[in-house]
């Protein structure tokens, strides 16, 4: 199966349930008619819609337990998606006679630091205010990632205070990325809804032969509680009419 790139429909107001429709067996979006005249009803396979959010960096902490003797080793680890693969940093202090349960995080939210200045995770900090706790605080471009301590007993209890989110159909950001519609464009101060429509549509290649080709059409559009409700409903219904026995299946993320 033959593949086309996706395109990307703005909506930038809102447009209540009645904003969805169908014309000449292509989906329709408010004025946008025919964005993608190669989608018929027949052939949408399925459908994904995800809310839009403005990133928001998880918060964990490690709280620490007083030292049981000299020599009590302190691990744990930070996992983080960086670029495309997980990279892994290792937080380890051994005590000292005379530790406490302050000293002991003290030291460890340094090595944190440390570890976040030379680049090796993208956190925003490792903060220790004179506590026995160590607040990890993602970043606002890298806002996820998963703190464990190394084995149980370790005198470590780590704990999330905020599960956090990465962006999604923020403006700035597809702006920045680089992409445009089809129809409208990105708008830097919306947070976009998404909505991912998978089809294929058949065609003929150079020596006139049918084949299939599948593509992707998403699109980003303002908070509109009646619309989302309405792209559920209508589009479900639709492609069951179009297809009988070929339900679209919509799923909410």
């Amino acid at each position: 199966m033959s593949a086309i790139q996706p395109n990307y429909l703005f909506i930038n107001t809102a447009l209540g349930a009645a904003g969805i429709s169908v014309s000449e067996g292509s989906v329709v979006f408010g004025s946008s008619t025919n964005v993608s005249p190669s989608i018929k009803l027949r052939n949408i396979k399925n459908l994904y819609q995800a809310n839009g959010a403005a990133a928001v960096a998880r918060v964990q902490t490690v709280t620490v337990t007083a030292p049981a003797a000299v020599g009590t080793d302190y691990s744990f680890q930070i996992t983080q998606l960086i670029g495309s693969s997980y990279q892994t940093v290792f937080v380890s202090y051994e005590s000292v006679a005379g530790d406490t349960a302050i000293t002991v995080a003290t030291a460890l939210a340094s090595v944190a630091s440390t570890l976040i200045s030379s680049g090796s995770i993208q956190l925003a900090s490792a903060a220790n205010s004179g506590t026995a706790v160590i607040t990890l605080t993602g970043s606002s471009s890298n806002p996820l990632f998963v703190t464990e301590a190394l084995e149980t007993g370790s005198g470590l209890v780590v704990a999330t205070s905020t599960a956090g989110n990465e962006a999604l159909g923020v403006g700035s950001d597809l702006i920045a990325e680089g992409i445009t519609g089809i129809s409208a464009q990105p708008q830097s101060g919306n947070t976009y809804n998404v909505l991912v429509v998978n089809y294929s549509t058949d065609a003929e290649d150079l020596n006139a032969q049918a084949r299939s080709v599948s593509g992707q059409l998403y699109v980003y559009y303002v908070t509109d509680a009646a619309f989302t409700t309405a792209i559920g409903t209508k589009l479900s219904a639709i492609t069951t009419l179009a297809d009988a026995g070929a339900a679209a299946s919509v799923e909410r993320l």
